[in-house]
């Protein structure tokens, strides 16, 4: 191949490169209107994170709190956030538990941005 066009090849390579380079740093990659859904959705999602439900659905032995899922979380680690005393249950009830009030939802397919009911066991409230 050509040495000249080896060079020019190089150079419009370059060129391209931190065109959109410049671009992702000035615009960035993902669309504004996608960017301020996030942030407003992340908004909600603080102010409905810690939302107790309706006191009418409350069982024995836990609470049920309404919690939006994050990317990430799964059943067992935000009850552990919600129950930071540890839940005085064992893994295979607190999914029972969570199976029951959310109509039989499996604990393993939850999805992101979804609100689901978890139990707040009693013991770690304080009277």
């Amino acid at each position: 191949m050509n040495p000249i066009l080896k060079r020019m090849l190089f150079i419009v390579t370059m060129i391209l490169f931190f065109v959109s380079i410049g671009h992702d740093l000035t615009t960035g990659t993902f669309p504004k209107e996608l960017v301020s859904k996030a942030e407003d959705q992340e908004a909600q999602e603080n102010q409905e994170s810690t939302k107790s439900s309706d006191p009418s659905i409350e069982q024995e032995r836990f609470r049920v709190i309404e919690h939006r899922v994050k990317a990430g979380d799964t059943v067992l680690s935000i009850m552990e956030k919600i129950n930071k005393d540890g839940p005085p249950v064992t893994i295979e009830q607190m999914l029972a538990d969570f199976e029951s009030i959310n109509k039989g939802q499996d604990p393993n397919t939850i999805k992101m941005n979804e609100i689901y009911l978890f139990p707040y066991y009693h013991k770690n409230e304080k009277h």
